[in-house]
């Protein structure tokens, strides 16, 4: 098939099958997603603190496992004896250290500025201005990260404020682009598995799905359900592939035939809303291990590029609140890159 090379430079999760992060089982050491089921183990055991490691087989399973709990439920609920305000989204205003990810994995941050009420409904509230066609940055030299309007369409927002943005449906469909998307996981040890150095089989989010995961009270009530370890990935992808059905990957299968988005998600696990969404994306590995050339984007719609990373998520969310825990999206840029070595977006 004839393809504009419009190219990008790319990488980014978690499987969140309705999430993002994860490994899969049954796929030796290149494998898949994390899964995180109710009441896991805590992050101290997957870091070794209480127990031996566990295999990467074992620990893709129980992520998976988790995800598929998840996809049960249609909507977000909470108990109905204690529905937070929300005020409850972020850490109150407290001598009390706030808790991350697990009830027995706290971190200090009395020096964290807390959001107000007023501000949390203003969730990164204003859609960012589109380009028209003829002012495009060139997509062969631009990496985006894919963000959502109030209409939850898929926006291209290029890194560091270069260039406008674009709406992804305004391209044409054999158009390349070159995206950063997030992948969460669980134990460190797996970010030698084949399946997060190169996204084989597993699902992974965009920019917004990283605070929204890792923040009690948005994605689930801990936070940080599918891990606290994350990696960026740049990926190039088809434009028309955005289009395609978002899949979830499961213990190292993919029903996937070829790169997918999902629909934009603003639901939070409290029943508020966002005013604009994040995304999940599936990447599927197909029937070679080279998912890093031209033949496969051509078959699959996407292929990798680079990873960086892993970091601890408990960077990214102290460097975070100290700039008032915002939830707009050049501003999540703005900390996400102050992580990254030598960036100078």
């Amino acid at each position: 098939m004839a393809m504009t090379r419009v190219a990008i430079a790319s990488e980014g999760e978690h499987v969140q099958e309705k999430h993002s992060g994860g490994k899969p089982q049954g796929v030796s050491a290149e494998g898949k997603p994390i899964l995180a089921l109710k009441g896991a183990k805590t992050l101290d055991g997957f870091l070794g603190r209480d127990r031996a490691p566990a295999s990467p087989q074992r620990s893709r399973r129980n992520c998976d496992r988790r995800q598929a709990a998840e996809l049960e439920e249609s909507t977000p609920t909470v108990e109905e004896e204690s529905k937070p305000g929300l005020s409850d989204f972020m850490p109150e205003e407290s001598s009390t250290p706030s808790t991350y990810c697990d009830t027995n994995y706290t971190r200090q941050s009395s020096d964290t500025p807390s959001m107000t009420a007023s501000d949390l409904l203003a969730l990164a509230a204003e859609d960012l201005p589109l380009a028209e066609p003829a002012a495009w940055p060139p997509l062969e030299s631009t990496t985006f990260d894919v963000v959502g309007n109030s209409s939850a369409e898929h926006v291209l927002l290029p890194l560091g404020g270069k260039g406008p943005s674009l709406l992804v449906k305004e391209l044409p469909g054999d158009a390349v682009v070159n995206l950063r998307v997030i992948r969460f996981f669980e134990d460190p040890v797996d970010e030698k598995c084949a399946w997060e150095k190169e996204l084989h089989n597993v699902n992974s989010g965009s920019l917004l799905w990283l605070p929204v995961h890792m923040v009690p009270k948005m994605h689930s009530l801990k936070g940080c359900k599918y891990g606290e370890w994350f990696t960026i990935h740049h990926i190039q992808v088809v434009a028309k592939h955005f289009a395609s059905g978002y899949q979830m990957c499961n213990e190292g299968v993919c029903p996937a035939k070829t790169f997918g988005v999902s629909s934009g998600v603003k639901a939070l696990v409290t029943g508020k809303k966002l005013q604009q969404p994040y995304f999940w994306f599936v990447t599927p590995r197909g029937n070679s291990d080279k998912v890093n050339t031209d033949e496969h984007m051509q078959a699959y719609g996407w292929r990798h590029v680079r990873r960086e990373g892993p970091f601890d998520g408990s960077s990214f969310l102290s460097k975070w609140q100290k700039q008032g825990s915002p939830l707009e999206h050049e501003k999540i840029q703005a900390v996400l890159q102050s992580l990254i070595p030598g960036s100078n977006l």
